[in-house]
């Protein structure tokens, strides 16, 4: 059907695309970027309340999370979260993670990426709005991870 829609040979599909969960990771990629263009991530605080809005304000994303089986949406806001917050933490360290720090990193957004799933479906802490989920995150990020990168101009 992509092919056909796409109106694309397999061999030039697979030029640019390794299967069609990597269109999917590319598409929820160019959503998730324009939606952060207008808005200033700073912190690893930011980057969750920001994603947790753009889960929330896109219902056609939201219903994807409800998927069976392996689920393409919750592994992109894993991976999305990892890598941005990577990247921010980089960035206000001036230096690369360690192993260990990685690590960190990874085991706090697969938590984080299950957490704003089941708070998008409704499922859970529904009853919390996006800032008061983020703040509670906030509140139990290890401190080593809590900064504000500084403004850029």
């Amino acid at each position: 059907m992509i092919l056909k829609e796409a109106e694309v040979s397999k061999s030039t599909f697979y030029r640019y695309f390794y299967d069609k969960n990597d269109v999917l990771d590319q598409h929820f990629q160019a959503i998730y970027n324009n939606a952060l263009k207008s808005v200033k991530v700073r912190s690893v605080a930011d980057l969750l309340l920001a994603i947790m809005r753009i889960s929330k304000e896109k219902p056609e994303m939201t219903r994807l999370f409800d998927m069976f089986g392996m689920n393409p949406y919750r592994e992109f806001v894993y991976r999305y979260m990892r890598d941005r917050g990577k990247q921010l933490i980089e960035a206000a360290w001036g230096r690369s993670l360690t192993v260990e720090e990685e690590f960190h990193v990874d085991f706090f957004c697969g938590g984080g990426a299950k957490i704003i799933e089941e708070w998008t479906l409704g499922k859970r802490f529904a009853n919390m709005t996006e800032e008061q989920a983020a703040e509670e995150i906030h509140k139990m990020t290890n401190p080593l991870y809590l900064f504000t990168l500084k403004k850029t101009e």
